[in-house]
């Protein structure tokens, strides 16, 4: 059976896209996705025409804030949490 992975910038979904020789380690801002398995929608719901965090979203925005809290090296700047992913 021959399975079809989508790819992104024909990228397969286990391939980093760091920059190679670039040392995360070092201070600066860096910018996050997760997305969701298959991209599905799990973190909203419609209600009367309006997205809104679900139970998982709530979890998702939560746990970041929480990071800041646990990660104090950490500097807090825009988040959003969309239907089928996280930006951070």
């Amino acid at each position: 059976m021959e399975s079809k992975m989508s790819s992104y910038k024909n990228k397969s979904p286990n391939e980093s896209a760091r920059l190679p020789g670039y040392d995360y380690s070092t201070p600066g801002y860096y910018f996050l996705t997760v997305c969701t398995h298959d991209r599905g929608h799990p973190f909203m719901e419609i209600d009367n025409g309006k997205m809104n965090l679900n139970e998982y979203g709530l979890i998702v925005r939560d746990q970041w804030g929480e990071s800041f809290a646990i990660r104090r090296e950490l500097v807090r700047d825009e988040s959003v949490v969309i239907p089928n992913h996280f930006n951070g």
